[in-house]
């Protein structure tokens, strides 16, 4: 014999069923949750990495899943919330040509021009990247059309550090309080690089930080639609590099400046000339090399196009993140990648011009 609860029994003398006098049983915060999607690993910093367990459980008191992590050491380096392994290499050839006196001024170290160049490492460092590397693995604020919002969200103190870091192979970073400098990702030798298919025939050698430079160029660096290769299978490469891309068109702008003021669309316009080729248009704003750029919009287009036009919001966020100077570039470009391990190396082919940007503020 089953005895009734006193809500029960009072809706049976009522005529009422449980459901009516009583309302729904009740129910526990973790009824139906179901711990089954962890958080991203993420890098704790350039050697550590936090692993969630993909076993979860429900916590009686929020309902809310939780997740145990453990700290792993990854003495390849960590990057993009994995441990790099012994096979992984990142790096890139660069071959851009440049014969802009206005971009020649403006350049910061980390845009490469009127130059060969090159660099390995076991992963990414944005102060060893070409420039719109240093966009390329964020995530955009905004995004409007063609063009994106970008905003570094990094502490970047490099001064800070007393005695000085070398920037080539340490960052300046602060733990507990304290600024001390850390090991950049490891640099690569990888050997003798060639690249051929340019007017000149190129071979470079690394230097003692394992950069690949050659300069006093021709100023017709490639002509366009020829095929050009770079090569590499020495020093600590896991395995040859082999790439190939096509020089493209010089590129001829037909807004060499464009002016920012709040609330207004402003486009960048070019001649197209080059179909198949891609064309990139960055405004940032930047302080000087070692510091990492703060904010940047960056447009993406096929060269047929002919036009980005830059949405005001992007405007506005951009003009709102200003640092000491804006830098403007455009650049017509062909490029390739070659997967080595958890990371890549690119051949990057590119016609670059400078772009005055006027503030209004």
């Amino acid at each position: 014999m089953h005895r009734l609860s006193t809500c029960a029994a009072a809706a049976l003398v009522a005529g009422l069923t449980p459901m009516q006098a009583c309302g729904p049983p009740a129910t526990h915060p973790c009824d139906g949750v179901v711990c089954e999607s962890p958080p991203a690993d993420t890098c704790i910093d350039a050697q550590r990495l936090l692993r969630y367990s993909p076993d979860g459980r429900c916590d009686p008191a929020s309902g809310r899943c939780e997740y145990p992590a453990v700290e792993v050491d990854c003495p390849q380096g960590c990057v993009e919330g994995r441990c790099l392994n012994e096979d992984s290499v990142w790096g890139w050839i660069g071959v851009l040509e440049n014969r802009d006196a206005m971009l020649g001024i403006q350049l910061s170290d980390w845009i490469i021009c009127n130059e060969v160049q090159a660099r390995f490492a076991r992963a990414p460092h944005w102060r060893r990247a070409l420039s719109h590397q240093i966009w390329s693995r964020r995530s955009p604020l905004l995004v409007r059309g063609t063009c994106s919002l970008y905003e570094e969200q990094a502490q970047d103190e490099p001064y800070r550090c007393m005695p000085q870091c070398d920037f080539e192979i340490q960052d300046c970073v602060e733990q507990s309080g304290a600024f001390s400098c850390q090991a950049l990702p490891a640099s690569l030798n990888a050997g003798p690089l060639s690249v051929q298919g340019l007017t000149v025939g190129v071979e470079l050698e690394p230097d003692a930080y394992d950069r690949y430079s050659i300069d006093a160029l021709p100023d017709e660096l490639f002509e366009r639609g020829e095929l050009i290769s770079a090569s590499a299978s020495g020093g600590q490469l896991p395995e040859p590099i082999s790439l190939q891309v096509r020089g493209v068109a010089n590129l001829e702008l037909l807004d060499e400046q464009v002016e920012l003021s709040k609330g207004k669309t402003v486009s960048v316009s070019w001649v197209p000339a080059d179909p198949g080729s891609r064309i990139r248009v960055c405004l940032e704003s930047t302080y000087h090399y070692p510091c990492i750029p703060r904010a940047a919009i960056v447009c993406e287009a096929p060269d047929e196009d002919g036009r980005v036009e830059i949405d005001s919001e992007l405007v506005d966020g951009l003009m709102e993140r200003l640092d000491v100077f804006m830098l403007g570039t455009a650049m017509r470009y062909d490029r390739a990648e070659q997967p080595i391990g958890a990371e890549r190396v690119e051949l990057f082919c590119g016609s670059v011009r400078g772009i005055l940007v006027d503030l209004r503020l």
